[in-house]
């Protein structure tokens, strides 16, 4: 049997957490040869995150003024629209048609993308700090079943 932390080779008696090598904890620095990247502990994930807290608070702070900009900007400039344009419909083309607005839209767009982004990421760490809990107590659970 070989160890998925550090590639060591061993006996299948020593079980799936008996590596006597690295003791199923891998050898340290990852490598190209290591077969699987030993998982971050959970406190350093959750500090990841708390790292990146304040900037969570402006993206987020961006992405729901955004559309109040916009929409802001959309009912400033509907009184600009020239006399000409009398009806709904050809105001509210000729307000998108502004750069001002399509400039509010743009914002929209970029607050929306970052904070997804963000949001996204935080995710993928709080899942995977979830996914190290649950690896760790099923660990300690085949301990306790192995004595």
């Amino acid at each position: 049997m070989n160890c998925e932390f550090c590639g060591y080779e061993y006996d299948e008696d020593c079980g799936k957490y008996g590596c006597p090598n690295c003791n199923g904890e891998g050898l340290g620095e990852e490598s190209e040869t290591t077969p699987r990247k030993k998982a971050k502990g959970v406190d350093e994930l959750l500090a990841e995150v708390r790292n990146r807290a304040p900037n969570y608070g402006a993206l987020y702070g961006r992405k729901e003024t955004s559309d109040d900009y916009m929409k802001g900007t959309y009912a400033k400039l509907y009184f600009d629209v020239p006399d000409h344009l009398s009806t709904a419909p050809a105001r509210d083309a000729w307000i998108r048609t502004q750069d001002e607005y399509r400039a509010a839209i743009e914002r929209k767009c970029e607050a929306y993308a970052e904070w997804k982004t963000a949001e996204t990421y935080i995710k993928l760490i709080l899942t995977e700090a979830e996914v190290w809990r649950t690896k760790q107590a099923t660990d300690r659970n085949l301990d306790k079943a192995h004595r």
